[in-house]
């Protein structure tokens, strides 16, 4: 036994040591030998992950409780744990805006009573709180906090008087993108900043919030929604795509939910199921009792993923009509029925009689990815109803990218549209699939064959994260759009750390640091900024801890093969790294000595900060190759680095003249979120020189196709024979 445990430990060395030799890849491209950069002074947490958990399960940051101002109207919050008998204070924070034009954190403690293990009721939270919207937050015990956060909606009658203003939102899959994951983000970072710069009073979000439903997707949704919306409320359905709804509960709480505001407004959500595609008996039961309830409310909205209709323009039916118009479209293609609700006809006849007989005033939804706008009018009832589907926000769609801002009269419940396109056709007949309603934010060169139907009208936001410092991108290509107003963001932030402001490039805006203010209590910083944009405008800006005076740092990390030769396709592994706001740009060229370059060079990027150059040398002889990298970063520091890389070859004759070949590569493709041009601080330049030996007159002998998948040498090779010796060996001891 003593021998076999020997030998087992003498074959797990063995593999030890021929793996060290072994290049581990991640994909199939970048080395193992590429680290992350170290932590630097002043670094900014990830915008992205930094995103308050939810405790809440009747209400949250997706459906926040709604009470009016001086009201003495209790709350009841349920808790997704069983931690109501443990609460010992409740606080309702926020970071308000004060009319001196100074941010100050604001703590108000409320009365409670416990109700069971997982239920609390807030003794009138209304009465003595300023309208706006605030976190609930639960002190324990033992010392804990548990955050329910942006889930207290105070409001005022007063400020819906003039019409409700929402914006409609849907399909932001999260974890995904079209044409890309970081255009998908930089979608969605618009669209919740656009919620502050629009001055809606909610945002009303129908569904797939996130693509599969993964607790990291619902993080990063939380993270955009806490930082770009702060002071929006917003009400979200679940998708199909939020299915199941194990994590859209965890982290915005329930599926099927109601809100009052006032006795003015009723909002409504319900979960459509799924990839069922419509509600089911208990769904419809809650939404019955709801409506029967408030019948009273002269404004009701339901909310929901997959819309009713696959239809554009005016119906007159009701849910008892005969016509073909509500017949199942598996059977009838003339049915103006969705796939979804018309697989259940009768079930869709018992929504539409609420709709109906409650003189519901909206109905909401998403999924399909494009506009479709129905003006039902009841023949039963004469009672008009407005169906809105809205396409994406963010990810694939049979049109393009866009959201909706509704202005809803709340006395005549008729719909507006403020900031309606040129081509906005509304309510009116039309194909059901080429219509474009919604305000676009889908670049001409991202819209395939729809870029003919809004030419050059857009609005677009980028980001980037460097280190130190967060470039902004903003662009207002609407040629009816107006932007001046001051909105509040929250930001992950590194504390004993102040936040700047600098404009980087502006035509027809600007940008204006009003105010800032670090909570230790969340670890954040709020800004107040103050945003001027004027119809076709651009601003670029950068939000920073501290200067960035250093130009990038630029590495030749390995070679493959890592003996280059002549004739042999050569990668170059190079990493870009910058400390402070990040790389903008960066580009390559190479020179030879001699011979030519065969075909046209490769220069990309394969990671955060590693790229790859790639090239091949024609040449009798022996050759050097000098790479000519340069790097500019947001602050406009260039460095320029040359790494010359002997390629091995026959040494040439003692009359062989030398000659010079120069070719130039466009920049690499990177994830640049502008096209800033600053006046460069500093410049560096250098020359790293890669050698490789071989002997007088010969040419390499390597293999391209083996080093290019991890490279080989003698010592690996011998390592492969030690272990199989060992191997033998401990299996004729074994049998002994």
């Amino acid at each position: 036994m003593k021998g076999r445990i020997i030998t087992l430990a003498a074959v797990a060395l063995a593999l030890l040591f021929v793996a060290s030799y072994v290049p581990i890849t991640i994909g199939s491209e970048i080395p193992k030998a590429i680290q992350l950069a170290p932590h630097v002074e002043g670094e900014i947490p990830s915008i992205d992950t930094a995103a308050p958990e939810n405790y809440g399960y009747n209400i949250g940051p997706g459906f926040p409780a709604v009470v009016l101002e001086n009201s003495t109207e209790d709350v009841v919050l349920v808790l997704r744990v069983p931690e109501a008998q443990n609460i010992s204070r409740i606080v309702l924070s926020r970071v308000v805006l004060g009319s001196d034009g100074q941010l100050r954190y604001e703590e108000h403690e409320v009365g409670f009573t416990v109700l069971n293990s997982t239920a609390l009721k807030l003794l009138s939270p209304g009465a003595s709180l300023e309208p706006g919207l605030y976190d609930i937050v639960l002190l324990t015990n033992d010392n804990r906090t548990l955050l329910v956060p942006r889930s207290l909606w105070v409001t005022t009658l007063s400020s819906i008087i003039d019409g409700f203003e929402f914006m409609h939102i849907s399909d932001l899959h999260f974890g995904a993108g079209t044409p890309n994951i970081t255009v998908g983000q930089y979608r969605r970072f618009t669209g919740y900043l656009l919620s502050q710069l629009l001055g809606v009073d909610a945002i009303l979000n129908t569904g797939d919030e996130a693509d599969t439903a993964s607790s990291a997707q619902y993080r990063n949704s939380l993270a955009y929604r806490y930082m770009l919306a702060y002071t929006v409320p917003m009400f979200l359905n679940p998708g199909n795509h939020d299915y199941p709804n194990k994590n859209f509960l965890t982290y915005y709480g329930d599926t099927v939910r109601y809100a009052l505001i006032g006795n003015k407004i009723l909002i409504v959500s319900i979960n459509t199921d799924g990839e069922v595609g419509h509600a089911d008996n208990v769904n419809m039961t809650f939404l019955q009792h709801v409506l029967s309830t408030y019948s009273s409310v002269p404004i009701k909205i339901i909310m929901m993923h997959h819309p009713i209709f696959y239809y554009q323009g005016k119906l007159y039916l009701s849910y008892n009509s005969s016509s073909p118009l509500l017949e199942d479209p598996n059977e009838n293609r003339n049915s103006a029925l969705s796939f979804y609700w018309g697989s259940d006809t009768n079930l869709t006849r018992w929504f539409l009689k609420l709709v109906e007989e409650y003189n519901v005033t909206m109905v909401l939804a998403g999924h399909i990815h494009r506009d479709q706008y129905v003006e039902y009018h009841s023949t039963w009832t004469g009672h008009t109803t407005y169906f809105q589907t809205t396409t994406t926000l963010a990810h694939g769609t049979g049109t393009y990218q866009g959201f909706q801002v509704t202005l809803l009269n709340v006395t005549t419940g008729v719909p507006s549209y403020p900031y309606a396109p040129d081509w906005f056709i509304g309510y009116e007949n039309h194909s059901r699939k080429d219509v474009y309603n919604s305000i676009p934010l889908t670049l001409p060169s991202q819209a395939g064959r729809w870029k003919d139907e809004f030419g050059n009208n857009y609005f677009y936001g980028t980001h980037y994260q460097g280190k130190t410092g967060i470039i902004v991108g903003l662009y207002n290509m609407l040629p009816y759009l107006s932007i001046n107003r001051t909105v509040v963001i929250s930001l992950p932030w590194p504390s004993g750390y102040d936040a700047h402001v600098k404009v980087l490039n502006a035509e027809n805006a600007s940008v204006e640091l009003k105010s800032s203010l670090y909570v230790p209590e969340l670890n954040r910083m709020f800004l107040a900024l103050h945003f001027n944009m004027t119809p076709k405008s651009v601003l670029e800006f950068v939000i920073y801890t501290l200067p960035d005076n250093e130009p990038p740092k630029i590495n030749l990390k390995r070679t493959l093969p890592r003996n280059p030769s002549i004739n042999k396709v050569v990668k170059a592994y190079i990493t870009v790294e910058d400390d402070g706001w990040g790389v903008e740009s960066v580009s390559f060229n190479i020179s030879v000595d001699r011979g030519t370059i065969a075909g046209t060079p490769k220069f990309y990027k394969i990671g955060e900060t590693l790229y790859v150059a790639q090239f091949q040398v024609s040449s009798e002889y022996e050759a050097n190759a000098t790479l000519t990298i340069t790097a500019v970063d947001y602050a406009g520091n260039t460095n320029t680095t040359n790494f010359i890389i002997h390629l091995a070859g026959p040494k040439p004759q003692a009359n062989e003249t030398t000659t010079t070949t120069v070719t130039t590569t466009s920049p690499a493709e990177t994830t640049t979120t502008t096209e800033t041009t600053t006046t460069t601080s500093t410049t560096t330049s250098q020359t790293q020189t890669s050698t490789t030996t071989q002997p007088a007159g010969s040419s390499s002998s390597t293999s391209t196709g083996a080093e290019e998948k991890g490279g080989t040498n003698a010592i690996f090779i011998a390592g492969i024979i030690v272990v199989i010796i060992i191997v033998i060996a401990a299996g004729l001891m074994m049998r002994k």
